[in-house]
């Protein structure tokens, strides 16, 4: 599952129950806020991927849920990925 911003209401209307859900950080929301979001909509577990110049930088965050962090690269990937399923 996508989401673009994990922003409060970004999953709104997306059936995420026990998900793992894609959140690009960098946005308006924080690391640990995104999780909430995925959270209050049932997902299961968040990737955290970084924004270009982030690189592989990783961060040590008490999450709400299993989170992983992602370089920007991997990112792409998994986006990759997911839109040619």
């Amino acid at each position: 599952m996508l989401s673009q911003n994990g922003n409060d209401g970004s999953l709104k209307d997306i059936n995420v129950k026990g998900e793992v859900v894609f959140c690009e950080r960098g946005m308006e929301i924080s690391r640990l806020d995104q999780g909430k979001v995925v959270k209050a909509a049932g997902g299961g577990a968040t990737l955290l991927v970084n924004q270009e110049q982030e690189g592989f930088t990783t961060y040590t965050d008490p999450h709400v849920l299993p989170a992983s962090h992602l370089s920007y690269a991997a990112g792409l990937n998994v986006k990759h990925y997911k839109h040619n399923l």
